[in-house]
Parts: C-alpha cells; structure tokens; sequence
C-alpha cells in the first residue's frame, strides 16, 4: 500500500497517467489500422498515409486505468474519493456510453441526427443520475445566484450536448481540441489545489495526463481524436461543472470550462447560422469553420493552434478572476474583457485578409500572421475544397500559373477508374533551345488512392527552387486527390482538362 501526502497522491496519479497514456496511444494506433477506423491526415507531415481516429480511447482507458491503481493501492486516494464515489461511477458511465458512441461512428459511421439523439440521451441520463446544475453564479452579485427553477432540466441537457458538439467542431486541426481540453484541465487543477479540493484535483490530474500522453502524437498528426474523443473531451468538461458547483471556490471551477469553451461554443452558433443562410443541414459536415479559414488565409497550422489554444485559456483567466474576486467594478471589465476576446477570434477567423497590389505588380497582404507563402498555401487548400470541375479547372491554372510550369498533369486511380487533370491541355512544351525537365511523383504501395503527378519546368528554374517545388507539387497532388471525393460518383467524369 502507497501512503502519501494528497498532494503528493496528486503529482504521482499526473505523472502515472501521462506514461501509461503513452503505451495506450501507441496500442490505439494499432488498434485502429486495423479496426478500419483510420482518417486521412489534416497536414503533411503523415505523408497521406491513413491515420487511426480513435485517441479517445486512448484518453479514457488510461484515466480509469490510473485512478482504479491509485484507488486499490493508496489509502489516501480511497479516503479522498469515497466521498465522491456516486458522482464519480454517474461520470464514468456517462464517459463510457458517450465513447462508445463515438466509437461506432469512427467504424461504422452514424447520422448525425442520431449522435444527436444520443447526445441529449447522455445528457439526461447524468442528470437523472444528479450531475446537474440548480443554481447559477452570479459574478457581479456572489450574494444573488439565478435559481434555475423550471429550466433547469433543459438547461442542463442543452449545456452537455453544446459543450460536447464544441469540442467535436473544432477538432479540425491536429492538436487543437486536445489542447484547449488541457488548457481547461490545468486552470481547474489549480484551482482544486488552491481550495483543498484534492479528490476532484486528482481527477483532473488524471485526465491532464491522459491529455498530455495524447497530445505527444496528436500534434505530429499520427493519431486523431475521432468523434469518439472529441466528444467525450466535450462531455468531461460539461460534466465538471456540476462536479465543482458544491464545493468551495465551485463557482471559479464552474465557470472554467464555460469560459473555455466560450470560443468552441461560438463557433458552433456562427456555423450554425451560415448553414441556415446556406440552406445546407446543420449537421452536414463542411470546412468553413473559423480553423479551416485561418488556414485558408496562409496563416501555418501550429500559429492556429496557438491562437485559439491562447484565447480559449485567457478566456478561463479571466473566469477565474471574476468568480475569485467578488468586486463589481472588476467583474464588469473582466466580463468586457471576455467578450472582446470571443469577438477577437471571430474576427480572426472569419476576416479575409485583402491582398494589396504593390508598385511593381507583386502582392503584399499586412497580416503578422501569414508566412512568405501564403497565396500558394491558400490556392492549394483552396483546391482541396473545391467541388465542382469548374472550380477545379480554376485552381488548377492558377497554380500552374503561380509555379511557372510549362505541364501539369495528374493521374488519380479511383473505383477502378483513372482520373487525369491536366494544365493546360497540350501535353508538350513547345520546341525551341529551352530545355525541360520532367518532374514524376507517384504516391503507391498501398496508400489510398494512388496517384501519379507529372510537371513539365524549365530546367533552369530548379537550380533555385527544388526543394520547395516537389513540396508544392505533393501539396497539389493531395489537394486534387480530397477534392475528387466530393465529386459526385455517377457524374464523375473520366477526365478534366484545365486550361
């Protein structure tokens, strides 16, 4: 038997969660090659091989893992837990009913009309269990919370399915949502230890870790989260607002998360609002959200993740200062504060830099965030997004143009079937003195769908350009192969010719 300090207890069950996260994830990697539950990869360092979407799993087996150990061998964990053992096996069975569902969607696929329905299921079943919210803090007033009264059940359930469908819209880029979910999980760490809340901080602890060990090969790109572990991350942080309520210096720990997950939650309102101006179904997946666009506009995927992962933890600041000090005055700044930071982001991700024409025709675009190369990183993501021939034909000569090829000519094999995109249709550069070199990629080996690109260049514009050009022709050469797959299957023709 292990008999330790709690804090102490603490430190261990962290330290523990994050070495047996880091076995487990490398198992889940097995796991899901071979279970079929693999994504095609957001970024190039996978090399467009299939990437196993099933880290959640990873997340919560290391969790139950660690805490059972420390709850068997430590004394000071069980007299730590016992009180909270009921809310504790309502939050596990929670947890395990929303990863299984996300399971099944990573291997089977469900519609999301009825992830939603087991969304609002999930959220009764912990309420009916007792994991819910009666009264509300209010920060401008600490003596005159908001009773819930009548709608307290539909509020209830309404704050698990947002805060499960948040983390689930932004897991669009490697290390994002994992990230924002330990953001959250160090603030309520802190604040759990600072108000002797050791039972609930080793909880946190555990799931920090677990986070942590993920995050090692989350932000590399070979392993996702899946709807499996999007929305569990979601789900444990709607959970712990309940969890903290009772307790002393409950309203900053309640608050955390709300704060957290304020951006998430604000993208999913706006997404939800162009689909209804678009007309397309709510639940129908798209890359219009707030991550997609910023990548879209050059800014580089690590700076996205900064950028939002630093908002959404100045958002929890924030939070905790107004619910730690009970001033007026403060909490209304704080408040302006918070807001200005929602607003920020929307800003960000929703602005469309202008691109200005300088004095000697080359473009310039003032935003401190895009790097020397954003035109050609946005034309490429941009023709990763295009869904129809015409837009492709579009992107296609404006590479073509952009890079200075002479040919540009790809071969997709796909249900059997060979689709070729070629700029511009002659397949010879035109006799002369200049000499040409002929570029081939081929992406085999087993790797879905192939493809073979073919450039045509001047010879002399490799003596500069090499490196960056075979990145940018794989860059193309993935593009074309995502942007095919919209395409409709009985009105996919075998050939596009842009020019």
């Amino acid at each position: 038997m292990i008999n330790v300090t709690p804090g102490a207890l603490v430190g261990l069950v962290l330290l523990l969660s994050v070495l047996v996260g880091l076995g487990l994830v490398l198992l889940c990697q097995y796991l899901g090659r071979n279970l079929g539950a693999v994504d095609y990869p957001r970024g190039s360092t996978s090399e467009g091989l299939p990437v196993p979407r099933i880290g959640g799993l990873a997340i919560y087996v290391s969790a139950v893992l660690v805490l059972a150990l420390a709850w068997l061998l430590s004394p000071t964990a069980g007299d730590l837990l016992d009180p909270l053992k009921g809310k504790l096996l309502g939050l596990g069975l929670g947890a395990t009913m929303v990863l299984a569902m996300g399971l099944v969607d990573d291997v089977r696929g469900l519609r999301a009309r009825w992830k939603l329905l087991g969304q609002i299921l999930i959220a009764l079943f912990i309420y009916y269990w007792g994991l819910r919210v009666v009264v509300v803090t209010n920060p401008f007033s600490p003596d005159a919370p908001f009773p819930l009264g009548n709608l307290e059940m539909p509020l209830n359930v309404l704050w698990v399915v947002l805060a499960m469908n948040a983390m689930n819209l932004i897991d669009g880029v490697d290390g994002l949502a994992g990230g924002v979910f330990l953001m959250a999980m160090i603030l309520l760490l802190t604040v759990g230890l600072l108000s002797g809340q050791m039972g609930l901080s080793m909880v946190v602890a555990v799931l920090m870790g677990s986070a942590l060990a993920f995050l090692r090969y989350n932000f590399n790109g070979s392993i996702f989260l899946g709807d499996g572990g999007s929305l569990l991350l979601g789900y444990l942080l709607a959970a712990f607002v309940p969890l903290f309520t009772p307790k002393a210096a409950g309203a900053a720990a309640a608050v955390i998360p709300v704060a957290v997950l304020s951006l998430p939650i604000a993208e999913v309102v706006m997404t939800s609002l162009r689909r209804v101006w678009k007309g397309s179904p709510i639940g129908e997946p798209d890359l219009g959200h707030a991550h997609h666009r910023m990548l879209t506009n050059g800014i580089k995927k690590h700076v996205v993740v900064f950028i939002i992962q630093g908002l959404s933890f100045m958002c929890g600041i924030i939070a905790l200062v107004m619910t730690s000090v009970f001033n007026r005055p403060l909490a209304y700044l704080m408040a302006g504060l918070w807001l200005a930071l929602v607003g920020l982001f929307l800003k960000i991700g929703y602005h469309t830099p202008r691109i200005r024409q300088t004095s000697n025709g080359s473009t310039s675009n003032p935003s401190i965030f895009l790097d020397q190369d954003r035109s050609l990183q946005r034309k490429i993501f941009k023709l990763k997004l295009a869904d129809n021939r015409r837009e492709i034909e579009t992107r296609l000569k404006e590479l073509g143009e952009d890079l200075s090829l002479v040919h540009l000519c790809c071969h997709i094999h796909r249900d059997g079937r060979v689709l070729e995109f070629s700029w511009p249709p002659e397949t010879r550069p035109s006799s002369g003195e200049t000499e040409y070199v002929v570029l081939t990629l081929k992406n085999g080996g087993g790797q879905v769908p192939p493809f073979e690109l073919t450039a045509i260049v001047e010879s002399s514009y490799l003596d500069q350009s090499w490196p960056r050009l075979i990145n940018w022709l794989r860059g193309i050469a993935s593009s074309l192969s995502q942007a095919t797959d919209r395409l409709e299957q009985e009105d996919r023709p075998r050939t596009y010719l842009a020019g």
